[in-house]
């Protein structure tokens, strides 16, 4: 699995019920993933980059996403009611397997199986191969179908890109890293279609290089790519 994988974390078990004022923070750096296990049943698995807040008590189950992305296995209990909450936004989960992820202003949430409720259980759901991008800033949701397989790419050391500005690329891309990569406006409009392996930095943005008419000027503190003439 590469980098992600050489990082990676032994599973962490959580107690059935925590007291409500004190969650439980589990955290990852730049180039590690985690695996949680709730007692009952429930999974969770940290991305690169990512915290999260984990409550539960005799009636609910609340995780935070604090930043970063998560994707979560849930075992539906109708007495005990999951949820997902980042800001302002609240995911209500209805048993299902999703991933989300939050970063630089939008929340991606996708449905591997199952079904989530965007807000509460009453809402109108996302089902299996659905996804929903809210901006935190408008609350405005994007609604489409898609490969859920590709965003679950990151288990596998991998990410994927279907023709993507490279500027959103970038962004993504310094989850993993930390040396950041740094475009200006007019290189950032690049499109990118392509599956990277997240092996190393220096691998990803020759990869960067080869797909896009890019060449690549690292310094100590940054990683520039910049248009060829």
């Amino acid at each position: 699995m590469g980098t992600l994988a050489a990082a990676s974390v032994a599973l962490t078990l959580v107690p059935r019920f925590m007291t409500p004022a004190a969650p439980h923070v589990f955290q990852t750096g730049k180039g590690e993933t985690r695996e949680i296990a709730l007692k009952d049943g429930t999974r969770l698995h940290l991305n690169s980059d990512t915290q999260v807040s984990v409550r539960l008590s005799s009636k609910t189950r609340d995780v935070t996403l604090d930043h970063g992305e998560l994707a979560l296995s849930v075992v539906h209990d109708e007495k005990r009611p999951f949820s997902v909450s980042m800001g302002n936004q609240r995911l209500s989960d209805i048993g299902t397997e999703f991933n989300v992820l939050r970063n630089d202003g939008f929340i991606t949430v996708t449905v591997k199986s199952g079904a989530v409720a965007l807000g509460s259980a009453d809402t109108p759901t996302l089902t299996a191969g659905e996804q929903a991008i809210i901006s935190e800033t408008s609350g405005h949701i994007e609604r489409k179908s898609v490969d859920s397989a590709a965003a679950y790419a990151w288990e596998n050391g991998q990410v994927v890109y279907k023709d993507q500005p490279l500027s959103y690329v970038v962004k993504d891309l310094n989850r993993y890293f930390k040396k950041p990569l740094v475009v200006d406006a007019q290189t950032g409009q690049l499109k990118l279609s392509a599956v990277i392996n997240l092996d190393s930095e220096a691998s990803v943005v020759k990869r960067l290089q080869a797909f896009l008419p890019v060449d690549a000027t690292s310094t100590d503190t940054a990683i520039t790519l910049h248009r060829r003439p």
